[in-house]
């Protein structure tokens, strides 16, 4: 499932049983570190009590994504989402994981009043192959495309755990996937116990702390060198998971102006009036969705619905550089961001007026780097 990173999170505290925390034991930190998986790096950090029980922990983590990686990809032609795709005019009974997947789809689809769609995948290769062209699309093409949108996509059926296809438009879980997976393969790792406390798990910006953990988590700023950037703003998270999307490393160049790669499934266009949606919750399936969900609406209607949802939060950042915070964001903050460092909505990376939504960057620092995507 590669993709490019999507956020740059600094991991900045330790665990609980670090400076300011209860102890939790012997239990210590051990950091892994691995290139190429999901198609980016991860980050792993370990609080075992042993160095044996932390490999064990990073096995098992590794082992999942592996297991999960070939159910979900949409880059692998053998995986069991390409082969539904390929080959499901009718109802067939897929994994459990794959019809979990599906089904939340379907909940942020209607959630989100069509904001979250794997069908946008029709849309995202139209704009990738003008790119090609160094074009945008013709009012022909998207309407073509659209119209490729409006079928439905599948049928579920929960009694038979079946999936039928009911039309040609191409799919892609990469909003919602990413987010199951890093929350999953924390599960395997935690669920026998052999003296693992807690982990910490980045797959390119999606991240998950779980177990007896508690991180302070820096944010890099939405646009500028992530790599190198101080953090502008801080929150700390344990049992949660999150997900930052945005235009910063992700997106196309067209005749000289940058687009989101992140596109607007009702209107066709690329997100353009947030540039960075960072989103915490305690599924890691809901924070990835969410903040593909709040590059697209606009800040208004993403407050609306983060809001209205328990245990979600959402920091917002505009275009021309305007900070919104859901309410429930000051359970998470540890201080005020601090003024953006560079103009936001400069000529070279502003996408076109009149579209909405963007990825996001967060990025993890010295000592151990991790990002995947």
């Amino acid at each position: 499932m590669p993709r490019s990173a999507r956020i740059t999170i600094y991991v900045l505290s330790v665990w609980l049983c670090g400076v300011g925390s209860r102890s939790v034991g012997a239990a210590e930190e051990f950091p892994f570190y691995h290139e190429n998986v999901m198609g980016t790096s991860l980050e792993l950090r370990v609080q075992a009590e042993s160095a044996e029980a932390a490999r064990w922990a990073e096995q098992r983590v590794l082992r999942e994504i592996d297991r999960l990686s070939a159910i979900f990809s949409g880059y692998d032609p053998a995986s069991e989402f390409s082969r539904w795709q390929a080959n499901a005019p009718g109802g067939v009974q897929v994994s459990p994981e794959l019809f979990e997947v599906l089904q939340a789809s379907d909940h942020w689809r209607a959630r989100s009043g069509g904001a979250f769609d794997p069908r946008v995948e029709a849309l995202t290769r139209l704009w990738s192959a003008c790119a090609q062209q160094d074009r945008t699309p013709t009012a022909d093409e998207l309407a073509e495309a659209k119209a490729l949108m409006s079928r439905d996509a599948w049928r579920l059926d929960p009694v038979d755990r079946t999936a039928q296809r009911l039309s040609e438009c191409p799919l892609s879980l990469n909003a919602i996937a990413k987010g199951y997976i890093v929350e999953r393969a924390c599960d395997v790792a935690l669920e026998q116990g052999r003296g693992v406390r807690g982990l910490l798990l980045n797959v390119g910006g999606d991240l998950r702390v779980c177990g007896e953990t508690a991180r302070t988590i820096g944010l890099a700023p939405p646009r500028g060198d992530s790599e190198t950037a101080e953090p502008w703003t801080y929150l700390e998270v344990r049992e949660r998971s999150v997900a930052t999307s945005g235009d910063a490393q992700r997106g196309l160049r067209i005749q000289g102006r940058w687009y989101s790669h992140i596109f607007d499934p009702r209107s066709g266009q690329p997100a353009a009036q947030t540039i960075s949606a960072t989103v915490v919750a305690r599924r890691g399936a809901d924070a990835d969705a969410l903040a593909t969900i709040c590059n697209v609406l606009s800040v208004e209607e993403s407050l609306r619905l983060v809001d209205a949802l328990p245990d979600v939060a959402c920091l917002l950042v505009t275009s021309d550089g305007r900070v919104a915070r859901s309410q429930a964001w000051r359970l998470y903050e540890k201080e005020r961001p601090r003024p953006l460092p560079l103009a936001l909505a400069d000529d070279q990376k502003s996408p076109a007026p009149g579209t909405k939504g963007d990825e996001g960057a967060s990025k993890a620092p010295p000592p151990p780097r991790g990002s995947v995507a």
